[in-house]
């Protein structure tokens, strides 16, 4: 019996002028994924003048995804994105 593919739909939010940066962030994260085995693809939305991109990212069964949130790559991919976001909120403070 064969395993019904999953969806899983992720959104960030991205700020004004960094959309090249978001660009090459989601070219490295999808590349990653596809080292995990069921991956099949990730497409992402990017609405007209919304700063929300969806990233649709498509696995082959249940398993698959759950090998792609715990790998490594995505945790240092991601965390990218989190320490460049505690940067900010840092330069900020008075």
């Amino acid at each position: 019996m064969l395993a019904d593919p999953i969806t899983v739909v992720v959104t960030r939010r991205v700020r004004a002028g960094r959309d090249a940066n978001f660009a090459q962030w989601a070219q490295e994260l999808t590349a990653a994924a596809g080292a995990i085995p069921g991956y099949l693809g990730t497409t992402v939305l990017a609405p007209d003048g919304a700063a929300d991109r969806h990233l649709v990212e498509r696995f082959a069964d249940g398993a698959s995804p759950t090998a792609w949130e715990e790998s490594p790559t995505r945790a240092e991919l991601i965390g990218r994105v989190l320490e460049g976001r505690s940067r900010w909120r840092s330069s900020c403070r008075p």
